[in-house]
């Protein structure tokens, strides 16, 4: 089969290895499965939605790789695919993002759907009102199959499908198991080839902050491997993520990334050892993560990039707290002024809540947003407070007295009447003298568009003087329920209902709920360091970044 020199002309030619499998055994099937990834080549000829990564000819052809190498070992077992079933499984490859090509604001989110509706409705013997690609699927239960298993590449839809069903003619075939595999191969498709924008002659179009983010993670990556953890036993696999930098910047990509994936392996993969006679299975850890000395220049992110980032990376990190997320997320968009009062001690989660706060507040683009800290025992004044403070608002103070400090803070606040500003205050013990004159200045509204939001971390018990139209709101941050751990891992981790009750039970039993910070290590200790292993060029293990 020939194959569009935009697709594959400057990339490395893939083996094919499942579609020579194919050609060997049924020859009608392997032609009409090469006239369906050519339909498939012109569909994507001009990808439409440029500022996304590339989800055309490159992308597919990694992702036809990608279930080469998940199925290498399963197709030397008993269980091995058949020719009908390998037929779907790359049909269905080289169709499931079409959906992006319709170009509607909501691919991103929707595509899946999509393309299972065009692949349905493909048929040229419908109407062109509601037949919108014409594709050379000739038999009826064949569209069907892989339009189900193409709309699969999402792992909630791949999880729902039915183990078995007529896939072409009168076969029947593991509709669920080919799902789950082009889930897998789709999800770990971390190639630099993705980067279209990186690649691009002219760069005609801006990207977004989260379009970049991804544009960049993916320009950031050397190279990636799905092999066997151990070539001498091939029944175990091991996906091998090679980044070209080893900055706090890229380790936090990784981290993000990692995390989602691990997320999401957590559900795939049990049932895909399962479908597949146990050759299709992980190693433990999943994922080896290396780090190299970047060579040449690096890609950088924006500030807003950064701040998409943060606050994704928050995210993921923070046990959700439902009710006090959803006040403070109220409060970022109304005028009004309030203050957050998280009771800080060594065993609350008051600083992984307050960082979230900062991150989230930072993504908004258009909040003016500040920290200041107050440790015990450090000597500290009121202007160079203020002076650490209006510098993050790139607003230089030279050395004064307190009551000129003071005054400017006042006064640029007052400059930016109808601005949104969020404070982030974290005291050991609250030092009335040093906090109260920057709550005044900072959250006292000037005019009727003002949006004044602080969080103040402080001993419980400890709490600002009245401020004139400022509500205080106490959190209580003494103990997590089990539900929302539960939310967490299950969001987060992909944890099925199994894992849910084996985790949360062992917390409950050992008292951890009533110390939240205990539970974080916990989550850490259990779930983080068994999913991913990183290292370095010197071949030592490195620590993810804070």
């Amino acid at each position: 089969m020939g194959s569009p020199a935009e697709w594959r002309g400057t990339l490395h030619m893939p083996r094919r290895l499942l579609f020579e499998e194919l050609r060997q055994s049924s020859q009608p099937l392997a032609r009409e499965l090469g006239r369906i990834c050519e339909e498939a080549a012109e569909i994507w000829r001009n990808q439409r939605l440029y500022e996304f990564t590339v989800h055309g000819g490159p992308h597919t052809s990694q992702v036809e790789e990608n279930l080469d190498s998940l199925t290498a070992h399963l197709q030397q077992s008993p269980n091995k695919l058949t020719a009908e079933e390998i037929f779907v499984l790359i049909a269905a490859c080289h169709l499931h993002d079409i959906g992006m090509q319709l170009g509607l604001v909501d691919a991103r989110e929707n595509h899946a759907e999509y393309a299972h509706k065009l692949i349905l409705y493909s048929s040229a013997q419908i109407g062109p009102e509601q037949r919108r690609v014409t594709l050379s699927i000739s038999n009826p239960n064949a569209r069907v199959a892989i339009a189900e298993v193409a709309r699969g590449h999402w792992t909630d839809f791949a999880l729902r499908l039915p183990e078995e069903d007529y896939i072409f003619e009168n076969e029947r075939g593991r509709l669920k198991l080919l799902g789950l595999l082009l889930a897998t191969a789709d999800l770990l498709d971390t190639s630099a080839v993705r980067a279209g924008y990186f690649r691009s002659a002219h760069r005609l179009f801006d990207l977004g902050p989260v379009e970049e983010l991804h544009q960049t993670m993916h320009h950031l990556v050397c190279g990636y491997q799905i092999r066997p953890a151990i070539s001498e036993v091939p029944d175990k696999l091991v996906f091998e993520l090679d980044w070209r930098d080893r900055s706090d910047l890229t380790q936090q990509m990784s981290e993000w990334q990692l995390r989602w994936f691990s997320s999401q392996l957590r559900q795939l993969a049990p049932a895909l050892e399962r479908l597949s006679g146990g050759a299709v299975r992980w190693e433990t850890p999943w994922a080896r993560v290396i780090f190299r000395d970047p060579k040449g220049p690096m890609p950088d992110l924006s500030e807003a990039g950064q701040r998409v980032l943060l606050a994704a990376l928050e995210a993921q990190r923070l046990i959700d707290r439902d009710a006090f997320a959803e006040e403070f997320l109220s409060a970022l968009k109304t005028h009004c002024s309030r203050v957050f009062l998280l009771p800080n001690a060594s065993q609350s989660d008051a600083r992984q809540l307050a960082d979230w706060c900062k991150a989230q507040a930072q993504n908004e683009g258009k909040r003016l947003v500040g920290r200041i800290d107050v440790p015990s025992g450090a000597p500290l004044d009121l202007a160079s407070l203020i002076a650490d403070l209006l510098e993050q608002w790139n607003e230089h103070l030279a050395a004064c007295e307190d009551d000129v400090a003071i005054g400017r803070l006042k006064g640029f606040v007052g400059d930016h009447s109808g601005q949104k500003f969020m404070l982030l205050a974290v005291a050991d013990t609250y030092k009335q003298e040093l906090l109260q004159p920057v709550l005044d200045a900072v959250l006292q509204r000037t005019g009727d568009e003002d949006s004044r939001v602080c969080v103040l971390v402080c001993p419980a018990g400890e709490v600002p003087a009245p401020i004139v139209g400022v509500a205080v709101h106490p959190v209580d941050l003494s103990s997590f329920s089990s539900d929302d751990v539960r939310g967490y891992l299950e969001r987060h981790y992909g944890y099925d209902a199994q894992g849910l009750g084996e985790l949360t039970s062992k917390m409950e039993r050992l008292d951890l709920l009533s110390t939240p910070a205990r539970v974080y290590t916990y989550v850490e200790e259990h779930c983080d360091r068994q999913a991913w292993q990183n290292r370095f060029p010197d071949g030592a293990a490195g620590a993810r970044p804070n």
